[in-house]
């Protein structure tokens, strides 16, 4: 987690980012502070989050929804899943 937070800060202006993780609370920590450090920055650039892991569950979409909406990470976003990556994208 130390390595995603660095690379928020050292890069502002990556459009897209990548992470792979373990598992739902490694994504539900990943997607948190990257989230949470994007609206906390108004000059900051990225619009894309994928997100990898070996076994997505079907109801994976509605899991990142509900954490996003629960603690008001993004106004508006948008989440698809294509096979082993899901995909959160704003405005």
């Amino acid at each position: 987690m130390a390595d995603i937070y660095f690379l928020m800060i050292i890069c502002p202006h990556v459009n897209h980012l990548h992470v792979h993780c373990k598992d739902y609370k490694h994504a539900e920590s990943c997607v948190g502070l990257i989230l949470s450090h994007i609206r906390s920055k108004i000059d900051n650039k990225l619009r894309l989050l994928s997100i990898t892991m070996t076994k997505f569950a079907n109801d994976m979409i509605e899991y990142l929804t509900k954490i996003i909406k629960e603690n008001k990470l993004l106004n508006d976003c948008i989440i698809e899943q294509v096979k082993n990556d899901v995909y959160i994208e704003w405005t």
